[in-house]
């Protein structure tokens, strides 16, 4: 397969494993360096107490990704802070990159995965992001008042299709849109497990851009053994949706969170 780099295009990933048995970083950077069309440059920043390099499998991907030209920046943390700090402090890394695509370090990305959400944002210079379609492999993992329309949907349209919530596990997102995110709401709830910061950050924008799902774009999610890493229910919706009250459109929070306007009774 040819397989050209992006200059426009950087990824991050944050990382945070506690022992050597939970890092799973290797398959996501093989699924990475088989990509059809690879970025540029990868951004990693690690809150684990078991520092990534001491898997052997790691440091043999991490050099793949050299081989592929991909520069490679790697951020070690000293102070684990949630991975709402963490996508901020990879956004600060920065450099010039002008497309940005948020990878959860449990996610196995097909080899075009990539090269189909940059076709569709290569579309449209307005689009805010895109997101591919996550499917978990563990099958008796059910999401409660699963918002995201294009995860594992089997009614979803086969085309691109216009979305509220995008899931920062697998997110293409466009620089300039990352203006609008106010990141003193995105971590004001920076709980070592608690998830849902995708709510603030992907709302934000829907709410001054186009944004799209790409059911095209397919990856694979290896949930982790330990559950204490993810936790999505209705009260951590709630969360997110009073911190949003009054930042984003009510058009916005009802076409993203609608069991919420009917668990409040808000009018419709």
């Amino acid at each position: 397969m040819e397989r050209k780099v992006d200059p426009r295009l950087a990824v991050l990933i944050p990382t945070c494993r506690d022992t050597l048995e939970e890092v799973h970083l290797d398959i996501t950077l093989a699924g990475l360096a088989m990509q059809s069309v690879l970025p540029h440059r990868v951004y990693v920043r690690d809150e684990g107490k078991a520092e990534i390099f001491r898997d052997a499998g790691i440091r043999m991907i991490w050099n793949l990704l050299a081989r592929r030209d991909i520069e490679t920046v790697y951020l070690r943390a000293t102070e684990r802070k949630g991975i709402a700090m963490a996508r901020k402090k990879l956004i600060e890394a920065l450099r010039e990159e002008s497309l940005v695509l948020f990878l959860d370090d449990d996610i196995v990305m097909e080899p075009d995965a990539i090269a189909s959400l940059l076709l569709v944002m290569d579309s449209d210079p307005l689009l805010g992001f895109v997101q591919g379609e996550k499917t978990n492999l563990d099958a008796v993992r059910v999401h409660l008042n699963n918002i995201n329309r294009v995860d594992g949907q089997a009614n979803h349209p086969k085309e691109p299709f216009p979305i509220y919530f995008g899931a920062t596990g697998f997110l293409l997102l466009r620089r300039e849109a990352l203006d609008v995110i106010r990141w003193d709401i995105v971590t004001r709830f920076c709980m070592e497990y608690l998830a849902g910061e995708d709510i603030a950050i992907s709302l934000m924008i829907a709410d001054k851009f186009r944004c799209l799902g790409v059911p095209a774009s397919k990856c694979w999610h290896v949930s982790p053994a330990d559950s204490k890493r993810w936790r999505w229910d209705l009260s951590l919706d709630l969360l997110w949706f009073e911190a949003l009250r009054g930042v984003v459109s009510q058009k916005t929070l009802k076409n993203a969170l609608p069991h919420l306007y009917e668990f409040l009774g808000m009018p419709g």
